[in-house]
């Protein structure tokens, strides 16, 4: 499950993960992502508050973008199985066999 949470996928070009929490999953024992700090100071709140705002925002924007992406990439679905279904009327005269299926389980 974590695999597939941590993937960019082919449509968002982003992983949930990220469109979750807004950054990228940092593993335990990955030497390119530490997970503490080289200095000990602590941030000022105000910057803090600046910096969620910037967060925020850019979150909010890979969001939309994912959704737009979505929603571009379902158009091309339906337009692509439409033409490819787009077959020619069929007439049927009185008379003529034809197969029905029934779906109902009842």
């Amino acid at each position: 499950l974590w695999a597939c949470h941590i993937q960019k996928h082919r449509t968002t070009k982003l992983s949930p993960f990220f469109l979750t929490y807004g950054c990228e999953p940092k593993l335990p024992g990955d030497p390119t992502c530490p997970w503490i700090n080289a200095t000990n100071e602590e941030p000022a709140p105000e910057l803090l508050a600046d910096n969620a705002l910037t967060y925020l925002c850019k979150l909010k924007e890979a969001r939309q973008a994912a959704k737009t992406r979505l929603w571009r990439n379902a158009e091309a679905d339906k337009n692509r199985w439409n033409n490819a279904l787009k077959t020619e009327m069929q007439v049927f005269d009185i008379g003529d066999m034809v197969l029905l299926q029934h779906e109902s389980k009842k």
